[in-house]
Order: C-alpha cells, then structure tokens, then sequence
C-alpha cells in the first residue's frame, strides 16, 4: 500500500488535488469580492435614487446655491429648453416654501427672479396667504408692488375671507393699504365673519390707518357677525382716541 501511494500517479494525483483546492478558493474568493463590489455600487446607485426623489432633504444653503446657478444660466445665452422652474430641481412644495419665506423677509431678489422665470404669482399656502398677503403682514411695500406688477392680485383673499387690505389695516400699515386702495381694493370688503379693514383697524389701535380708511370711503356702520362696530370694538378695547375718532360724523 505505501509503495501505490509513492508512485507517479498518485503524485500527479495529489498535485492536481492541490491545485483544483487552490484554484477553487481564488474563484470564491473573486465571487466574493466582485459580489461586495456590486453591493457598494447599488447602494450608491439606491442613495442618488432616493436624493432624486427627494429634493426636499436639501438644506437652505444649496438651494440658494441652486437659485443662484439656475438665475445666472437663465441670463446668458437663448432661453433652455427646460423651464428654469424645472431646472432647480426641486419639488414643488419646496419651491412654494422658498417662495413665501422670501415674502415673509422682502427679499425681492429671490421673487422677483423667480417671478421672471415661471413662478405663478398668486400661489397659495393651506391657510391661503398668498406671498403678497405676506409682503403686506410683513410691511415689505416695495415686495408688495413688484409683485403686483408681475401680475400678482392685490385683493385676493385668504381661507377666511382677509384680504392683504385688511392684513394692511391689522398692521396699521397706512402706505401699504392705500397702495391696495389705489388697486381697486374694496375699503368695505367683509371677511367670512362679516369683519372690515376699519374694524380690525379699531380692533388693534391703528388710529393712521383708520383715518385713512375713512378718508378711503370705509362705513362706520357695518357689523360683524357679533354685531359689532367698529365704534363698539374700540369701546371694548377702552381706546379713547379711536372712540372719538369713530364717533365723529
């Protein structure tokens, strides 16, 4: 027996053996690798998939980067075939809020490029508030005219019936509300609680803006649901100055 196991075949025999062991491990070994390899890439390939279909993860500071890039190509050479709007790449809802944040701050730089590449001016958030509704709450007068000219409506009203009038009137902002008077706004105009401009402005002492109201043609008559005045709202809210400022004929 020992002399079979010590001739050339099984020597040949046991080399073979070897190498097949050998030559078997390095193809699992390669299996492996290239299995580990195309798990990386897929992953990758699976991150850049969902980033693509959630641009909202994006943080404030790229897309401003985004806006920047997307206005500068905008104004060099022919107009793309892509709308500059689809170009930003992101999603409509992150759009609207970039949209009204800019409102809200007056920052005519962002409204008025995207308003010159697609923006739609009278976009609306669930309450209703449009980015002029907001320019006027936030006393931004000249947001407020840059969108107007851009084909925003001055008197559009909100969920609940305000108009950016009556937001004027609120903020005791006289400039802004003759602006809107000086747009065809109904100085009169009733809220879905039967609330006017001159009853919010009597409401929360904004004496200029009362008087201009007046001036504007605003009725002291008109009740809200409640019954109330604007002479009853100011009693209420125990303000001398605008009692008699109401009071008089």
């Amino acid at each position: 027996m020992a002399d079979a196991a010590n001739t050339p075949q099984a020597a040949q025999h046991g080399r073979l053996s070897t190498t097949w062991n050998r030559w078997t491990a390095a193809f699992t070994l390669a299996v492996v690798l290239v299995a580990g390899i195309a798990a990386c890439v897929y992953g990758l390939a699976w991150q850049h998939h969902q980033g693509a279909n959630h641009p909202h993860k994006l943080s404030a500071a790229e897309v401003q980067r985004k806006l920047d890039m997307m206005f500068s190509r905008a104004d060099k050479g022919p107009p793309p075939k892509v709308p500059a709007l689809a170009r930003l790449g992101v999603s409509e809802e992150r759009l609207e809020t970039i949209w009204l944040d800019a409102a809200r701050a007056g920052d005519q730089d962002i409204i008025t490029g995207l308003l010159k590449r697609g923006m739609a001016p009278n976009v609306a958030n669930g309450r209703g508030h449009t980015a002029l509704i907001l320019a006027t709450y936030y006393d931004h007068l000249a947001t407020v005219k840059a969108l107007v000219s851009h084909g925003a409506s001055p008197c559009q009203e909100d969920r609940k019936g305000n108009t950016a009038l009556m937001g004027a009137a609120f903020r005791g902002n006289e400039a802004i509300l003759r602006y809107l008077a000086a747009q065809g706004c109904d100085v009169n105009h009733r809220n879905h609680a039967g609330q006017t401009a001159l009853m919010m402005a009597a409401l929360f002492g904004r004496a200029k803006a009362a008087k201009a109201l007046l001036a504007l043609g605003a009725e002291r008559s008109l009740k809200d649901q409640a019954s109330q005045d604007a002479l009853s709202l100011a009693r209420l809210q125990g303000n001398g100055a605008m009692v008699e400022l109401l009071s008089v004929p």
